[in-house]
């Protein structure tokens, strides 16, 4: 099954969505309550802010889910873990999709053709593994061509 079918099937059409680094918006069409955060102008973010430094307030479960579809490697690990804190404290689920191989993301970032040409936040600063999310429930390992990706989430 692919990415955008698992997302089909945890996020509820009708589910109030936080879209954390939503990037070009490619997932975050899943419900029609979707509030998106991004800390690059050019996608034009609902919310524009780097979430590392000035995280929005929200108030506790105010989203059903909060969703980091390619996004927690873009953070210093120590970053990621304050943003996951802060995102299961607002939410009732949230959903992650991460590489589980190093790449710096460089050639995204200094590709003319790709949406995510000269991006600064689009470099990937940090590795995750399946042990940082062991007591979350893992939906797939998917293959790709330069390793694996991990999809998984977590309800409260």
């Amino acid at each position: 099954m692919s990415l955008e079918k698992e997302l089909e099937i945890l996020i509820p059409k009708t589910s109030k969505v936080l879209d954390i680094g939503c990037g070009n918006k490619n997932h975050s069409n899943y419900s029609i309550n979707t509030t998106t955060i991004d800390a690059w102008e050019k996608v034009n973010p609902d919310i524009l802010t780097d979430v590392t430094k000035d995280f929005p307030v929200f108030k506790d479960n105010e989203f059903d889910i909060v969703t980091m579809i390619d996004f927690i490697e873009h953070l210093e690990k120590e970053d990621g873990y304050k943003v996951l804190e802060e995102s299961i404290r607002i939410s009732k689920r949230v959903i992650i999709f991460t590489p589980l191989f190093w790449d710096d993301n460089s050639e995204n970032v200094t590709n003319k053709n790709l949406w995510s040409y000269g991006n600064p936040y689009d470099y990937h600063k940090s590795l995750w593994s399946e042990e940082d999310f062991s007591d979350w429930n893992t939906v797939r390992i998917f293959s790709y061509k330069k390793g694996s990706v991990w999809l998984g989430y977590l309800d409260k």
